[in-house]
């Protein structure tokens, strides 16, 4: 019996510890006003999985999205509204003045840069 425990301890732990060894975050900072989410096969298992990153948009600017996807996507959400990007190319959301919160979510093996900045309405 102590035998059959020990290795359904030693089971679990590889279940749990060894699903999957793709990094479950991503790295995100601000430079130069931008704010650049790099991710390679990144998935999200949860909440705490959200990458949170400010940026300032002023009047007359709209946020550009830059992204180079090679796979997997991303879920942003900003100002209450989500949007998912899964292939390279460039977006522009309109959004309010002042600072934004970004909440950036990888799914599906995200692997890439996204650039958010700030942009002239089209």
């Amino acid at each position: 019996m102590k035998n059959f425990l020990s290795v359904l301890v030693l089971l679990t732990a590889f279940l749990v510890g060894g699903c999957s060894d793709k990094p479950v975050i991503v790295n995100s900072h601000t430079a130069d006003d931008r704010v650049i989410l790099e991710a390679d096969g990144a998935y999200s298992i949860g909440s705490g999985d959200t990458e949170r990153n400010g940026i300032k948009i002023s009047d007359g600017e709209v946020l550009k999205v830059d992204a180079q996807i090679t796979s997997g996507k991303l879920i942003l959400e900003v100002e209450g509204k989500k949007y998912e990007f899964d292939k390279s190319g460039e977006t522009f959301i309109d959004v309010s003045a002042g600072d934004l919160i970004l909440a950036m979510t990888p799914e599906s093996g995200l692997t890439g840069k996204i650039i958010f900045s700030a942009a002239p309405k089209p």
